[in-house]
C-alpha cells in the first residue's frame, strides 16, 4: 500500500545504510552528535516519523551520501498513491478541518500520523485526528490573544505553528526542543515562558503523535512547578482517563508511559502499589481495544507486581482492588484464548477480592466484584459441559443485585439482569428440549427489566444490544 514520505525515505535510509555498512549508531553519530541515539534512526527507517524534519533529511543525505534529487522524488506521489486509511479520514474530516481554519498540509499530516498509530483501527485514527484537529485549532486561537510571554517566546511560538500549517511537524518539535534548551538557564526569570513553551510541547506531542515528546513535556513542566510523585500521578490520571473515555490510543500510550516513570520514581511500597496499579488499568484499558495481547500480558504482571507491594495484611481493602483488576486483566485474556486457564486464574482473583471487599465493609465494590464474577463463571461455564459455573454465575449475579438495586444503581441494576438474561439462554442452549422454554422465559422475563432503563435516547448502545437478545429469545420461544 502507498504510504507517507517518512516512509519511503525510512526504506531508502535504511537500504543505503546496509550497502555502506554504516551502524545506527554510527548513522546516530554523524546526523545527531550522540551515538546513543540510534532509536532515533531505527524510528526513521521503520516509517515512524512520517515528515521528518528537513535539517534532519539533510544530514542523513550528507552522511550517506544521497543525492537530494532522489529524496525530492519521494515527496512527489499523486492522490491515488495516498493510502486508502489517510483518504477515508480525509473525507470524514478535511471540512469540520476548514471550520477549524486548519491548515490543509497539516491535516494532511496528521491524518498520515494517526492512521499510522492506529493501524487497523479506522474509528481509533479518526478519534484521535479529531483530537489533533483541536489541539491544532486551539494552539492557533492562542496565537491571537494577548500573550503574557516576552516577545522572544511569541515569535517562537509563532514560527512553529508556521511549521505546522506547512504540514511540518517534526520541524516544530525541533523547534520546541531548540527553545527549551535555550531557555535551560533562566529558570526563575522565564519560569512563565517556559511554562508556556512546556504547554506548546504538549500540544506539538499530540500533533506529531509522540510519546516521548508528551512524556519529555510533562515531565519538564512537573519539574518547573516543583512537582512531585502524586502530581505525576495527577498528570498521568488525565492522559489516562481522556484516553479511556474518548477511545485515544495515543492518550494511553502516554499514559502507560508516565505510569512506568512513576514506578521508577516510587520511594516506598505505597507510591509502588499506586504506580503499578495505574500502570495495569492504562495496559488493560489499552489491551481492550487491540486484538493482540501484549498490553494485557504486561497489565497481569503489573497487578501481580502491585501485589507484592500492596500486601493484604498491611493495606487489605488496596489488595482487593487489585485483585479485582487482575481479574478483569486474567478474564478478557480468557476471552481471546480457547483454553480455560486465565478464566480460572480470573475466579481465582475475584474470590480473593471478595474475601476484604464485602458487603459490610463497601457494598457498592463487593456487588461490581460479585457482577464481575458472574461474567468470568459465565465465561467459564459456555466452555464446559455440564451447567455448574452457570449456576454459579446466576447465584454471583443475585447477590451482585442485593446492592445493585434499581433505585440506587439504575443502569448497573439493568447490566446486571441483562447478564441474568444471557446465563440463562446459555443454559437453555445446554438443557434438554423440555427444559429450555422455562429457562428461555427466565431470560426474556430478565432481559424485559432491563429494557424498562435502557433508554433508546440516553443509552442507545445497551437499548438496542438489549433489544437484539430480547429479539433472539422471541425467535427462540416460538
Amino acid at each position: 500500500m502507498p504510504d507517507s514520505f517518512g516512509a519511503r525515505f525510512g526504506r531508502l535510509i535504511k537500504r543505503v545504510r546496509g550497502d555502506l555498512g554504516v551502524t545506527q549508531p554510527d548513522l546516530a553519530d554523524q546526523v545527531f552528535g550522540d551515538r546513543a541515539r540510534k532509536g532515533d534512526i531505527s524510528k526513521l527507517e521503520n516509517g515512524r516519523v512520517p515528515n521528518p524534519q528537513a535539517e534532519t533529511v539533510a544530514k542523513i543525505c550528507g552522511a550517506l551520501g544521497i543525492d537530494p534529487t532522489e529524496v525530492e522524488a519521494l515527496h512527489h506521489t499523486n492522490e491515488d498513491d495516498t493510502p486508502e486509511i489517510v483518504q477515508r479520514l480525509l473525507a470524514e474530516k478535511e471540512a469540520h478541518a476548514n471550520d477549524l481554519k486548519v491548515a490543509h498540509a497539516l491535516v494532511v499530516s496528521l491524518a498520515y500520523r494517526y492512521a499510522e498509530g492506529n493501524p487497523g483501527d479506522f474509528d481509533g485514527a479518526l478519534k484521535g485526528l479529531e483530537r489533533a484537529l483541536e489541539v491544532a485549532a486551539e494552539e492557533r486561537a492562542k496565537g491571537d490573544l494577548p500573550s503574557n510571554t516576552s516577545d522572544a517566546v511569541d515569535v517562537v511560538l509563532r514560527r512553529i505553528d508556521d511549521l505546522n500549517d506547512a504540514g511540518r511537524v517534526e520541524d516544530g518539535v525541533a523547534e520546541i526542543r531548540r527553545a527549551l534548551a535555550a531557555q535551560a538557564d533562566e529558570v526563575e526569570r522565564q519560569k512563565a515562558a517556559q511554562g508556556r513553551m512546556f504547554d506548546k510541547g504538549i500540544a506539538q506531542a499530540v500533533l506529531a503523535r509522540d510519546v516521548d515528546l508528551a512524556v519529555e513535556m510533562e515531565l519538564g513542566k512537573l519539574e518547573l512547578e516543583g512537582g512531585g510523585f502524586e502530581d505525576l500521578r495527577s498528570v498521568r490520571r488525565v492522559w489516562y482517563e481522556r484516553g479511556r473515555d474518548k477511545g485515544l490510543r495515543f492518550d494511553l500510550e502516554v499514559a502507560i508511559a508516565l505510569a512506568e516513570i512513576a514506578c521508577d520514581r516510587a520511594s516506598d511500597a505505597d507510591e509502588k502499589g499506586n504506580a503499578l496499579n495505574d500502570l495495569g488499568l492504562a495496559l488493560w484499558t489499552l489491551g481492550q481495544r487491540q486484538s493482540g495481547t501484549d498490553q494485557l500480558e504486561q497489565a497481569v504482571t503489573a497487578y501481580r507486581a502491585a501485589l507484592e507491594a500492596w500486601t493484604r495484611d498491611r493495606v487489605p481493602l488496596d489488595w482487593a482492588m487489585t485483585q479485582n483488576n487482575l481479574g478483569n486483566a486474567l478474564w478478557t485474556l480468557g476471552q481471546r484464548e480457547s483454553g480455560t486457564e486465565r478464566l480460572e486464574q480470573a475466579v481465582i482473583a475475584y474470590h480473593a477480592a471478595l474475601e476484604e471487599w464485602t458487603r459490610d465493609r463497601v457494598p457498592t465494590d463487593w456487588a461490581m466484584t460479585q457482577n464481575n464474577l458472574g461474567v468470568a463463571l459465565k465465561t467459564l461455564g459456555e466452555r464446559e459441559s455440564g451447567t455448574e459455573r452457570l449456576e454459579q454465575a446466576v447465584t454471583a449475579y443475585r447477590a451482585a443485585l442485593e446492592e445493585r438495586t434499581r433505585d440506587r444503581v439504575p443502569l448497573d441494576w439493568a447490566m446486571t439482569q441483562e447478564n441474568m438474561a444471557l446465563v440463562y439462554l446459555a443454559m437453555a442452549e445446554k438443557a434438554d428440549p423440555e427444559e429450555q422454554g422455562p429457562l428461555l422465559s427466565k431470560a426474556l422475563t430478565h432481559v424485559d427489566l432491563a429494557l424498562e432503563v435502557f433508554d433508546p435516547a440516553e443509552t442507545p448502545y445497551n437499548h438496542d444490544k438489549a433489544s437484539r437478545l430480547r429479539d433472539a429469545l422471541m425467535d427462540a420461544l416460538q
